[in-house]
């Protein structure tokens, strides 16, 4: 073929796949600005880092991690992250243990029937129902030497102990006490199963507290879901567990034979098993997250006003930075006129932001005052005749001791001046002295009434400035971004780990915590939820089956929501300060650090021509 013939087959192609693949829907926006992102950062990696060999790849690699950590310290990565994590943990353990349960319900169910080990199954019966209550009682009386309760606590233990024994003898009362027992003994071993294998891989999240509000509405949810859930183990896992057992040997028709051949229904056990796993997926992260919101929103109400003068404080920054910069290209005699008209605005702005805060602290009320009289003077004096036009005193000046400030209008021939008689090159004295202009003018003229964190910060930066010196625009931006990042971290949103074995120093004062607070009242809580609905199916007998089948699971769910509260509370046992815990994890992870570029550092005999120590004698 020739070359017009190659062409034109070229041609025809082209144009053959793009008929294709204008048949072909379109990605969702989101999607695609995703694949963009991704493969802009694939191409900028591959572009630095151009090659096949190890070290290439090795390096596109990083850069890849590099932006899915990105991804995943943004709220959406976060979750995505959060859910993989619950899902894991929870998803397997309570998958795993639910298929024990299962199995040893069926087992107990078949023995019963064949009327083996009678006197060994009631032993074991017994135990599972006295197991929860005993671990209960024990813990509390343990908590009075060690000093570890509270009234929360204490409260939770009675409130639980007293409802255990008052479903035990309700079912006793109602002449269900025997099934209620065999019932019983899997969620015991279902209990003690799941709590061991949380002791070794506990999930880990960065709430700092477990107020009543969150897990009221955690119990809730929970409660919830667990009667949506039940309804929906009802119609889809029937057979799941002593499920599987033939009805028939209920009134003595089945054969031994057929009974003993009869085995566990694995298809729906699996299937309960997930659609429980699902359940607890959902409370490992609801709750954490309902706490995380409610102390965010309370962290950010009890700081409003610092929050509102630290935005203001970022503005005014870098506002007044760009105008110092402008500055500089102006002539000295036209740049007071200016300087004014900006002073005069930030007084204003100033005084309009104060008054729209709801609340102002004592320091806020003092700034504010000060402010208006201030202006009203200034007023004054121009309603006299003795003023043409408003002489503001900078800002600083009425935050600070200082009497004085900087003349603007020769400042940088002044620092000029001093880099010339010390050698500097002409380059550097350029750079120096917009350096330095601009950190004066932002001195005296940026509202910075620090707040408490700011105030943290800068003192921490002045330790770091005294052995490593720092550019005066570095020093600024750190601490805009120190005092951003603090905050941040004050109110970043759910982030759940896994974790690996004990994080007490002491693993036996977790193990102890396990068993006397997190198993007591796991096991108390089944306890009295199993027991309502048993104590009460004398009622429900009554009942078609169409709203039997609805009524029995919310019930449960009822019952399960009363237990949440005091399930959850008894953990706020231990000393002061401790940090909090849950029956599914615990609280306290620090906060990731965002990754930052490190400030520049001016050290001695430099190319510039100035030492770290001659530059820093100008920024003090």
């Amino acid at each position: 073929m020739d070359n017009e013939g190659q062409a034109f087959a070229a041609d025809l192609l082209k144009a053959a796949d793009s008929v294709v693949h204008d048949h072909l829907p379109q990605l969702p926006k989101p999607l695609r600005k995703d694949i963009h992102f991704l493969a802009s950062v694939m191409t900028q990696a591959a572009q630095a880092h151009p090659g096949d060999d190890p070290e290439s790849q090795q390096q596109r690699r990083i850069a890849l991690m590099d932006c899915m950590g990105d991804l995943f310290s943004t709220t959406p990565g976060r979750w995505l992250a959060n859910i993989g994590v619950v899902g894991i943990r929870e998803g397997m353990v309570v998958a795993l243990t639910t298929l024990m349960r299962d199995a040893l319900a069926f087992e107990i169910g078949k023995a019963k029937a064949l009327g083996n080990e009678q006197a060994l199954l009631g032993g074991v019966a017994i135990a599972a129902i006295v197991l929860g209550p005993a671990l209960n009682l024990i813990g509390g009386l343990k908590s009075i030497p060690e000093g570890t309760g509270n009234a929360r606590s204490c409260i939770s233990r009675v409130a639980m102990g007293l409802g255990s024994l008052g479903v035990i003898l309700a079912c006793h009362q109602t002449g269900v006490l025997e099934p209620f027992a065999s019932t019983v003994t899997s969620l015991a071993a279902y209990n003690f199963a799941r709590d061991a294998c949380n002791f070794f891989f506990p999930l880990r999240d960065n709430t700092r507290s477990l107020p009543m509000p969150s897990v009221l509405a955690g119990g809730a949810t929970y409660g919830l879901f667990q009667w949506l859930g039940s309804l929906a183990m009802g119609h889809a896992t029937p057979r799941a567990g002593a499920g599987a057992l033939p009805g028939a040997i209920f009134n003595g028709t089945l054969p031994l034979e057929q009974l003993a051949a009869s085995s566990l229904d694995i298809a729906h056990s699996v299937g309960h098993a997930g659609l429980n796993a699902l359940l607890e997926i959902q409370d490992g992260l609801v709750l954490p997250a309902i706490v995380k919101h409610m102390e965010n929103s309370t962290y950010r109400a009890a700081n409003a006003s610092h929050l509102a003068d630290e935005e203001a404080h970022r503005h005014a920054i870098r506002e007044l930075g760009a105008f110092a910069a402008l500055l500089l290209g102006v002539e000295g005699k036209d740049r007071q006129a200016l300087i004014d008209e900006k002073n005069a605005e930030l007084y204003a702005s100033e005084v309009k932001r104060l008054e729209g805060q709801p609340e102002l602290d004592l320091n806020q009320r003092d700034y504010l005052t000060q402010l208006k009289d201030t202006l009203a003077r200034q007023a004054m004096l121009q309603g006299l005749g003795l003023l043409e036009m408003p002489e503001l005193p900078p800002i600083s000046v009425l935050l600070s001791d200082r009497s004085s400030t900087p003349d603007f209008t020769v400042l940088d021939q002044q620092i000029e001046r001093e880099l010339t008689r010390l050698g500097v090159s002409r380059d550097a004295r350029a750079r120096i002295v917009n350096e330095l202009y601009v950190y004066e003018f932002q001195r005296a003229y940026v509202p910075l009434l620090r707040t408490p964190v700011e105030e943290s910060v800068l003192q921490r930066l002045k330790e770091e400035a005294r052995t490593e010196p720092m550019l005066p625009s570095d020093m600024m931006d750190s601490l805009l971004y120190q005092v951003n990042e603090e905050r941040r971290a004050a109110t970043v949103g759910l982030s759940i780990s896994i974790g690996f074995g004990p994080r007490m120093p002491d693993p036996l004062q977790r193990l102890s915590r396990q068993l006397f607070i997190t198993n007591a009242m796991r096991q108390s809580a089944f306890l009295f939820a199993v027991g309502v609905l048993y104590a009460t199916s004398g009622v429900l007998e009554n009942l078609d089956d169409d709203t039997r089948a609805i009524v029995e699971p919310l019930i449960l769910g009822v019952a399960i929501s009363l237990a949440y509260v005091p399930l959850l509370m008894a953990h706020l046992e231990g000393a002061p300060g401790r940090l909090p815990s849950r029956p599914n994890g615990e609280g306290g992870l620090p906060p990731l650090t965002q990754p930052r570029e490190a400030p520049r550092q001016i050290h001695a005999g430099s190319s510039d021509g100035i030492s770290g120590d001659e530059l820093k004698s100008f920024v003090d």
